[in-house]
């Protein structure tokens, strides 16, 4: 069997990063998050889509949990309607998801590369 393609959802800078920045498919909320200085529609084509870059530092403390809704649109933009009822369904079971600790900024920059999720077919569209 062949490997199924992957789709990306989130990509967060690495761990040698001086800035911690994260992208994300932003369709709702684009024009939210490029209102954080040094925000900017995400390049190589990318910023027409929906995608926005970040710099996390920018983003007052007291308004990071916007990062985590950020970051679940992003993944609702791009996964498949078997994962979004699955997410919705266990964040039903925990409740008011308002209670997620805040992120921290050495945490959003410790992973590399972007975060995939496995794609439904290559011509079909999420959601």
């Amino acid at each position: 069997m062949a490997p199924r393609p992957e789709k990306i959802f989130l990509f967060v800078s690495g761990p040698e990063s001086e800035r911690p920045v994260i992208t994300t498919k932003l369709p709702d909320s684009r024009d939210h998050a490029l209102t954080y200085p040094e925000a900017f529609p995400t390049r190589y084509g990318l910023g027409k889509h929906g995608w926005v870059t970040l710099y996390v530092d920018t983003v007052p403390t007291e308004e990071r949990e916007v990062l985590f809704d950020f970051v679940e649109e992003s993944y609702r933009a791009v996964a498949t309607r078997t994962l979004v009822k699955r997410l919705d369904a266990e964040l039903g079971e925990l409740g008011n998801h308002d209670d997620r600790p805040t992120p921290r900024a050495e945490n959003l920059g410790g992973a590399t590369g972007g975060a995939a999720l496995p794609s439904r077919s290559c011509t079909s569209r999420p959601g």
